[in-house]
């Protein structure tokens, strides 16, 4: 099997998750990142707090399994706005914690972002995944949650109604990332700059920029924020910005995108 490009399953997922989550809460979803890093299963565990914890399994017989996970009160935020709560509902739902009904809610959330991943997978030639139980877990005493070794952490903020927003996080163990990915598990530092070790970064005289034209702010930042993922420099620009002269210093840009999402 063919090795494929994480950097790229990171953007094509983050464009479907903004989209189909999007008209499965009924709310204008926004995402930004992904903020790659290696982990430690104890570094995730360390971060203290009730996570909402899915873990999702190749189809075949690899063995291959991948692990979302969600801080508790930002699984609540997206659940409810599955279950349309809101005041002195969602307060009530807050105190309760994530309970059966939320985690039910938020069960058809991962589903979503499952049916995406392997969507995905199938694009480039990996097995298709499948999702086990939703749970939430207290990683101080669930010692058993998370297996122990080394994973490649995307995490994304995903900016929902008014101004919440909530982490997203996707895990992929060191084993997959070297049986199924171009990049290696420590292409990366946990600090999400390039390590001593990885190929530095193209540049645009070597027609690697990737040149994002659109008019709105965030998408324009959010546009610059996949640098790394896309393993090339970003340039957003805003065009009532563009003069003759920008497109003479496009002319070796790896592609242009217009109002890219």
């Amino acid at each position: 099997m063919a090795k494929a490009d994480y950097g790229n399953l990171c953007i094509e997922y983050a464009r479907a998750l903004q989209e189909d989550l999007g008209g499965l809460l009924g709310s204008n979803v926004r995402l930004k990142g992904p903020k790659l890093e290696v982990v430690d299963a104890a570094d995730v565990a360390a971060d203290g707090g009730t996570l909402a914890h899915t873990s999702v399994a190749a189809k075949d017989d690899s063995g291959h399994t991948f692990h979302f996970v969600v801080p508790a009160d930002d699984a609540l935020a997206m659940a409810a706005l599955l279950m349309g709560l809101d005041g002195d509902a969602l307060e009530e739902k807050r105190k309760a914690g994530l309970d059966d009904e939320t985690l039910d809610a938020f069960g058809q959330v991962m589903e979503t972002a499952t049916a995406i991943l392997t969507r995905i997978h199938e694009s480039m030639a990996l097995p298709a995944m499948a999702r086990a139980e939703t749970r939430a877990v207290a990683p101080e005493s669930d010692a058993d949650w998370l297996p122990s070794g080394s994973y490649k952490r995307a995490s994304w903020t995903l900016a929902l109604e008014g101004d919440a927003e909530a982490r997203f996080d996707l895990l992929v163990p060191g084993a997959s990332m070297e049986a199924w990915f171009a990049t290696s598990l420590e292409a990366e530092d946990a600090s999400g700059e390039a390590s001593a070790g990885a190929a530095p970064m193209p540049t645009a005289a070597e027609g690697a920029t990737l040149v994002v034209i659109d008019p709105d702010p965030d998408d324009r930042e959010a546009a610059e924020d996949l640098e790394e993922a896309l393993g090339r420099p970003v340039w957003a620009v805003d065009p009532e910005q563009l003069t003759a002269a920008s497109f003479e210093e496009f002319a070796d840009a790896a592609a242009i995108v217009l109002a890219w999402q």
